[in-house]
């Protein structure tokens, strides 16, 4: 393994600590996995802020290691450790507050406050002398969500509005937060941990992000050397396809592939990765895996050219000639996710499809946003689908629930990130663009607005030699009245009507043996598609209204100015009794 690199969180707590900003941290995040501590050795977390962070801050004089949490109570990893403590605190008065921690915080929490308030000293000899230095104190605190856990204070429990209490005094003391002793706080979300703790001006939340391809290919490195298995492709490929893992993962990968003793594949690691996100971010996302690309979708000529153009802009790497993202608007059944996920085929991203964000209790959607944020920016050449956007995406409106306001903000703040540039596009799919926000559809998020409209012109013969083609009938063994009269009958039909067309001849076909002109024929007269008419009116005129590409307005709407087409929107809203 080559160019060994500290992560970068690590850097971060260095800084901060050695410049005398801060002496408390909350580590939130990828705080699970495993971490570069030297050349080929990675350690847990807490063993990593031992060797990495705290033992090689004083050679002479290391500091004192006190780990707590919930379950475990008080541990003193190193024995010199404990005779230091014992200078202070009896042995009998030591052992008690060890064994007493144990599911019982506030002991705990009293205890290490008031070895904070104390001075311990080791004698080193330097120059054949022996000279007493100040022993700081180095405490890590696991599970820092449950001890502290997030609410405002009226709705917490006597216990808890005790321990945030004390922490709040502890690390607002000038005494301790002056001092040379050091405290890491661990959550897996910051937004878990109660917010009067997030705000302390001493204490600085670091996130411990997933490794980036970087480390990921040093680590895959590794494991192919350890495990001298066989890899059917590079390193790149591999670490592409496992984007958004932590090392831990990919670990597992490899020791999977190792106890099987099968070849490491493309298929196989993106499965795999598959697996374990939507695994680890509880159904909240779904990794698609997409077999199809353009050659699989009917007409839509004009929109499947400009996006060919903007995929030879995503394949140049040049991230200003990228979009942040893509709002498709269109009236429901016009193919809009199918076209897209060809799209996302085409690109060679990896597909992301959001889903079921919101939670039911206090600050859990706050957390699950939390973490798919943490995985999708750790990924990478990610394009993020939002369907439905219109219901799921929530809003700054005064009617909206806080909750909503505050995923909207956070996932515009996202979206808008220079860091996230070339790296995640955003696919917002809706048939109503005009209940979203203002926000997310203005340049720098979602400002390229390519609509999708019913199939006209050509694009129907495409649609019906499709379904002919399906069901075993030549296109070209119709007469032109035939095909005249065909295309008469399914004039209104959008892409989704002629799939419903296309299930009612199959089953024709299936059920009858035999399947003709005649029987294509009563099919088409028996199909009744769906009466929503006026709802389509309005779902295609406001995703005309919000396309920005001339080229993909239908022939029917080039003569209709934007000022009678918000005319039309009002009175068909009027109808509905939809607010305005």
């Amino acid at each position: 393994m080559t160019n060994f690199k500290l992560p970068e969180f690590s850097k971060t707590i260095i800084e901060k600590y050695k410049s005398f900003q801060n002496n408390q941290f909350l580590l939130y995040g990828n705080i699970n996995d495993i971490y570069p501590y030297e050349e080929d050795n990675y350690l847990p977390l807490n063993e990593f802020l031992e060797k990495a962070l705290i033992l090689p801050e004083y050679k002479q004089v290391k500091k004192i290691i006190i780990n707590y949490d919930l379950a475990k109570g008080l541990e003193i990893p190193y024995p010199e450790d404990k005779e230091l403590l014992q200078t202070e605190f009896s042995p009998n008065l030591l052992d008690q507050a060890v064994v007493r921690s144990i599911n019982n915080p506030l002991i705990a929490l009293n205890f290490l406050v008031e070895a904070t308030k104390r001075t311990f000293y080791r004698f080193v000899e330097n120059e054949n002398q022996s000279k007493a230095e100040v022993v700081p104190l180095a405490i890590i605190i696991k599970y820092a969500d449950s001890l502290l856990p997030e609410g405002t204070f009226d709705r917490l429990s006597d216990t808890d509005r005790q321990r945030i209490t004390l922490f709040l005094e502890w690390f607002s003391s000038r005494k301790f937060s002056h001092s040379t002793n050091i405290v890491f706080l661990i959550s897996e979300t910051l937004s878990s941990v109660n917010y009067k703790i997030r705000d302390l001006p001493y204490l600085a939340p670091i996130m411990v992000t997933r490794p980036n391809s970087e480390m990921r290919e040093n680590f895959i490195e590794k494991m192919q050397n350890e495990y001298n298995l066989e890899l059917n492709m590079e390193i790149k490929q591999v670490s592409f396809f496992t984007a958004g893992l932590s090392l831990v993962n990919i670990q597992q990968i490899f020791n999977q592939a190792s106890y099987s003793k099968i070849p490491l594949t493309v298929d196989s690691i993106f499965s795999k990765t598959k697996e374990i996100i939507e695994k680890e971010l509880s159904g909240h996302v779904e990794i698609q895996d997409i077999d199809y690309g353009f050659e699989k979708v009917i007409g839509a000529t004009k929109l499947k050219n400009k996006l060919i153009e903007i995929k030879k802009c995503i394949d140049s790497g040049n991230v200003d000639l990228m979009p942040t993202g893509i709002l498709v608007p269109g009236p429901n059944g016009v193919g809009k996710t199918f076209i897209f996920k060809a799209f996302a085929k085409e690109c060679g991203w990896i597909t992301v499809v959001l889903k079921n964000i919101r939670g039911a209790y206090v600050g859990e959607t706050e957390s699950r946003w939390e973490m798919i944020r943490n995985v999708l920016e750790s990924m990478g050449k990610v394009l993020v689908f939002y369907d439905e956007a219109d219901t799921q995406l929530g809003g700054r409106g005064p009617y909206t629930h806080d909750v909503d306001k505050r995923l909207f903000g956070s996932i515009m703040s996202m979206m808008s990130a220079n860091k996230n540039r070339g790296r995640i596009i955003w696919i917002i799919i809706t048939a109503r663009p005009d209940k979203l926000e203002p926000d997310i559809k203005r340049s720098g998020r979602a400002g390229e607005h390519l609509a999708v409209f019913d199939p006209e012109d050509d694009e129907k013969d495409d649609f019906l030699e499709w379904i002919l083609k399906k069901v075993g009938i030549e296109w070209n063994t119709l007469s032109d009245e035939e095909k005249k009269g065909f295309l008469e009958k399914t004039n209104s039909y959008s892409a989704a009507d002629y799939e419903e067309l296309l299930h009612h001849c199959q089953r024709r076909k299936f059920i009858c043996g035999e399947f003709g002109l005649d029987e294509l024929f009563k099919e088409v007269s028996n199909f009744i598609p769906t009466d929503i008419s006026l709802q389509r009116e309005l779902q295609q005129l406001v995703a005309l209204v919000e396309c920005t590409t001339a080229d993909l307005i239908p022939s029917k709407f080039k003569d209709l100015s934007k000022a009678d087409a918000f005319e039309r929107i009002r009175e068909i809203k009027n109808i509905l009794r939809e607010d305005i």
